[in-house]
């Protein structure tokens, strides 16, 4: 057996991958990891497991180009590592591949889906679901997904959490609490809902808002003199082992996304973990799946920054907060990632059992 694993994603903001990696590591299966530096032209690199395609990409429809080119490359290194099985990640590629994925690999595939993509273009879904039914699985990291993908009984669950073992008992947030700090703590996005927010909080003597992380460079909302206040602190990257550090620091999680497209509407993301975790409640967006979550676990505060009275609607929030609601809503909701996480990983052990 030998496996690749192909992500377009920069490895460091792909932690997902480790599930398979260790899997691999620990059966002494030969492996490797594939990736897109979309930055630069040079020829093929390889470091360790790591296979580097340098093919840098264009803005606009010419992208689409090179994801075209991009799959020739990667079907001439699947065939030249003479590969028995492949992890590929987001449908797109999937599409690409789809002529060696169903004449050469049937059901020796695992189809990871990490965000939408196209799936809503007419045809797509007719050509997909023949890929997810052809996988050995195909896993997806939200059930927000499955409004636009195929039905399947191939689709499972997955979550990526970690920090299990340092949760945090209770939240420091409680009724009437004085003055409550608000934490994003990641990837660093969404400039237009970030700037909204910082504007309706800014100068607030309630609420104080903190950044922590990588900021996109369409983001660098730091960087900004309109965007500065005496209550909003802008910090730089940290490591996934310092959250439980960082959390301390924080009443809340700001995981307010908008909900203008199916990405944005259908995601989960790594805050919602965070939260049950280390027991922190959330603010999200209306009218997206994240929202749907936490309203049915009592997991935070639904804000709608149209909400011209947004600092009364956490207010309200924060002076009616129900700890034991929160903390029942919190097991529950974990008690159904482990589930879907055991099943997950029950089936990555049974796919390179084969």
């Amino acid at each position: 057996m030998k496996v690749l694993i192909f992500d377009s994603t920069v490895l460091e903001q792909a932690p997902y991958i480790k599930y398979y990696e260790q899997e691999l590591v620990d059966r002494n299966i030969k492996y490797n990891i594939c990736t897109w530096d979309k930055y630069s032209n040079a020829p093929l690199s390889k470091k360790g497991v790591v296979i580097t395609i340098h093919s840098k990409w264009h803005l606009g429809k010419r992208k689409y180009l090179d994801f075209v080119l991009l799959s020739r490359k990667l079907k001439k290194i699947i065939a030249d590592g003479h590969y028995t099985h492949l992890v590929i990640v987001n449908t797109i590629w999937a599409m690409l591949l789809r002529g060696i994925l169903l004449g050469n690999f049937k059901n020796r595939y695992v189809l990871d889906i990490r965000d939408y993509k196209c799936e809503t273009l007419p045809g797509y879904q007719h050509f997909l679901k023949s890929i997810i039914d052809n996988s050995f699985f195909t896993t997806i990291s939200s059930d927000g997904f499955r409004t636009f993908l195929p039905l399947s009984s191939k689709i499972i669950s997955n979550h990526n959490i970690t920090n299990l073992k340092l949760a945090f008992e209770s939240p420091s947030l409680y009724a009437n609490k004085i003055h409550v700090n608000i934490g994003f703590f990641g990837y660093i996005r969404y400039k237009n809902e970030n700037e909204v927010l910082i504007r309706k909080l800014g100068g607030s003597d309630r609420f104080s808002l903190l950044y922590r992380g990588v900021y996109a460079e369409s983001c660098r909302i730091d960087r900004e003199q309109d965007l500065k206040y005496d209550n909003v602190t802008y910090g730089g990257p940290f490591k996934n082992a310092d959250k439980p550090e960082l959390y301390k620091s924080v009443d809340m999680i700001h995981s307010i996304y908008g909900n203008e497209d199916f990405a944005t509407s259908t995601l989960l993301p790594n805050r919602l973990y965070d939260a049950v975790i280390f027991k922190k409640p959330l603010l999200v967006s209306p009218n997206t799946y994240l929202a749907q979550i936490v309203e049915k676990y009592n997991l935070g505060a639904v804000i709608n920054l149209k909400d011209p009275n947004i600092v009364m609607t956490l207010s309200n929030y924060v002076n009616n907060f129900n700890e034991q609601k929160f903390l029942a809503g919190s097991d529950k909701f974990l008690d159904l990632v482990n589930s879907q996480q055991k099943l997950f990983l029950d089936k990555i052990k049974e796919f390179f059992l084969r």
